[in-house]
């Protein structure tokens, strides 16, 4: 399948999820049926799972993106997000050591 189509899948049943474990909530607070409990919990489950595979199957993945203004208001609403940064930037210059050093070794095998 392709990615897209699976990406779609996950958000259907991320909404689908959360839906229901809030009917389920409702319908257990109106009657005395543990069974709806279970199932309440058994949703949140399937939350969490579907969270998962929307993330893992978006474009951009694990990796964070964002504009410099998308930073600044995250950093703003958290402070502690500062931290995540400046993994950020280590990671973006550990890639980019690592192209560099792929371009010098194509470029000299070419010359070989």
């Amino acid at each position: 399948m392709r990615r897209t189509v699976k990406e779609a899948i996950a958000g259907i049943a991320l909404v689908i999820s959360f839906v229901g474990m809030f009917w389920f909530i409702r319908l257990e607070m109106t009657t005395s049926n543990d069974g709806y409990v279970i199932a309440a919990l058994m949703m949140g489950a399937l939350c969490l799972i579907s969270i998962f595979a929307l993330v893992t199957f978006s474009r951009s993945g694990w990796s964070l993106e964002g504009s410099p203004g998308e930073w600044f208001a995250a950093a703003y609403i958290d402070p502690t997000i500062l931290i995540l940064n400046k993994n950020i930037e280590n990671e973006d210059a550990v890639t980019m050591e690592r192209k560099n050093q792929r371009s010098d070794d194509e470029y000299w095998n070419r010359r070989k």
